[in-house]
């Protein structure tokens, strides 16, 4: 059980910081299919959260992770359950939150959405090549500038 900590710093004028552990990225499932032939014009990546529940100092947030491919090559999907430890004050505030609008703090979501985009996307490279399908995993693009 691999654990990362995360600090957020953000603000005008002051800081805040919070801390936000994930314990794990679990992935429970997938789901793809090559529905044509070609170079990809455009990959689009998208990870939706499904829902978020608790047990003791510890959110579950179920989510997809989902790649596309266009024009209309294929797609790949990922499912799975991350855990995030949290201090209990902030555990209600995300249940009250999500229960109210489905809303999720700043200061969760960014790290949680970089764990899963960089577990599910990691993990997707192997289920594409099967495929013979692009990576989910795009590096960076890197640009030069002068001095």
């Amino acid at each position: 059980n691999r654990k990362v900590r995360f600090l957020t710093v953000t603000g005008e004028g002051y800081w805040v910081i919070c801390m936000t552990e994930i314990r794990a990225i679990l992935l429970e499932g997938t789901e793809a299919k090559k529905e044509g032939i070609g170079i990809p014009q455009n990959i689009e990546v998208n990870i939706r959260i499904n829902d978020v529940g608790f047990s003791g100092d510890e959110l579950k947030f179920k989510f997809t992770y989902e790649t596309t491919y266009h024009p209309k090559l294929g797609y790949l999907k990922i499912f799975g359950t991350a855990a995030v430890g949290e201090k209990l004050t902030i555990i209600k505030s995300v249940m009250d939150g999500w229960k109210k609008n489905k809303s999720i703090l700043p200061q969760i979501m960014g790290p949680l959405l970089n764990a899963i985009n960089m577990t599910a996307g990691l993990n997707g490279v192997f289920i594409s090549r099967a495929l013979n399908m692009a990576s989910p995993f795009m590096p960076p693009k890197l640009e030069m500038r002068g001095k």
